[in-house]
């Protein structure tokens, strides 16, 4: 299965850096750069290689839950990037510091993910093998190519209505969302799906594994969202330029359809697990559609905030439809395991806007930032202290042997989070 499909994914790689390198004439014309510029786009389009030799390891790795060597190899791979571009950059080598940097980048995550799995490049075919993995995984890839196209074509088409400059304020946005929330995000998700896949004939384990899912999602992206949208129109002014400052307006909008994605990714992996192939297909035609149709309408009334106004509307759309298709396969998920972390969230994001915005004084903005914080874990022990100490006794068993001393500090961690939860008298209870 894994040489058929490298095979595949070549062919595929070929046909794509192809028509990449025929277009890259019509798209350097479109966007009225000089004609040198087209060997930049080429140049880019190489990328689509070493990517391409990434992802079988890479599955590999993620099969025996290595995701420790999933992450090692991010990290190298990002740190050649920073070093290659800033270094280059320095040097004065303008926008080809980035293209070299990129297939640096992608060149080094896939030798060291080769290395991590300790596999080397294996090239197999049989047909038979090859159309059952096309078939399943066609639509899967649409609704990820969508999902791009989304990323790519709502931009330009906000850019074609407010002009080109809204096309960059909206990636620089998206980028930094994105660091903040959606990277761990992916990690986490394909956790998610291979142990949701273990257990997809089990309706009532898949509905208990959700809720724990929905909770740790929610424990760890829901506080952070919270944060960068209540500091970003106080922190990146003073880091950003002037033609860059609704930059941080626009990151406090996508935050909110970033934090529906947290709630609605469990379910789009037990949609997955369950065999649900098409869902991520339907999922991105409608989103797609949603978010083109608002910024149509709506860019020239509220210009570039209908960008994120746009994401919100249609991720929140997406989280019904997907919790909805999966409620009908196993029963409702139960969501209602993410109302304690909103409430401490929503707590602690009412103590952060007041510091931040009471305040011109960085130490009483930092202690406020701090007492934020703690009245979130505070309340979050009072409010969900079985689900964190459920939690956290599935983090000791995963902590290695060797480490026994970290392993009984969580087990202890655990124990107390669950005694400390606020309990209904027992005539209350359900």
């Amino acid at each position: 299965d894994y040489r058929t499909a490298l095979v595949v994914q070549q062919i595929i790689a070929v046909t794509v850096v192809a028509i990449l390198f025929l277009a890259a004439p019509a798209i350097t014309a479109a966007y009225a750069l000089p004609p040198d510029r087209v060997w930049v786009f080429r140049a880019m389009a190489l990328a689509v290689f070493p990517l391409s030799l990434k992802s079988i390891p890479q599955a590999r790795l993620q099969r025996e839950f290595r995701h420790d060597k999933v992450a090692a190899s991010d990290v190298i791979e990002y740190l050649v990037y920073l070093v290659a571009a800033l270094s280059m950059a320095a040097l004065g080598y303008g926008v080809w510091a980035l293209v070299a940097a990129t297939l640096l980048r992608y060149t080094a995550g896939a030798i060291t993910v080769h290395l991590a799995a300790r596999s080397g490049v294996r090239i197999g075919y049989e047909h038979q093998r090859a159309a059952g993995l096309i078939q399943t995984a066609l639509p899967l890839q649409g609704g990820i190519l969508l999902d791009l196209g989304n990323r790519a074509i709502v931009p330009i088409v906000l850019g074609g209505i407010l002009g080109l400059a809204a096309v960059g304020v909206t990636g620089m946005a998206t980028t930094i969302v994105d660091a903040v929330i959606l990277q761990p995000l992916v990690l986490v998700a394909s956790v998610q799906l291979r142990l949701l896949a273990r257990v997809q004939d089990e309706p009532e384990r898949m509905r208990t594994l959700l809720g724990d899912f929905y909770s740790a999602g929610g424990l760890v992206i829901l506080p952070l969202a919270t944060l960068l949208a209540i500091i970003a129109p106080t922190v990146l002014p003073l880091i950003l330029s002037e033609p860059w400052h609704q930059v941080e307006f626009v990151v406090s909008g996508l935050v909110l359809s970033s934090a529906l994605q947290v709630i609605s990714a469990p379910s789009a992996q037990a949609a997955k697990a369950l065999g649900d192939v098409h869902a991520p297909l339907v999922g991105g035609i409608v989103t797609l559609a949603l978010q083109l149709l608002i910024v149509v309408i709506a860019a020239p009334r509220i210009g570039i905030y209908a960008y994120p106004l746009s994401a919100l509307v249609s991720g929140s759309i997406w989280a019904v439809l997907i919790t909805s298709r999966v409620a009908r396969r196993v029963g409702m998920p139960p969501v209602q395991a993410l109302l304690p972390i909103l409430a401490a969230a929503a707590v602690a994001g009412g103590i952060w806007f007041a510091a931040v915005s009471l305040s011109t004084n960085p130490w009483l903005m930092i202690g406020g930032l701090i007492l934020g914080g703690l009245a979130y874990l505070a309340l979050l022990v009072l409010l969900a202290g079985q689900a964190v100490g459920r939690l956290l006794a599935f983090a000791a068993g995963a902590v290695p042997a060797r480490l026994t001393g970290v392993s009984a500090a969580i087990t202890t961690a655990s124990s107390t989070c669950d005694r400390l939860q606020l309990r209904l008298p027992s005539e209350a209870r359900p």
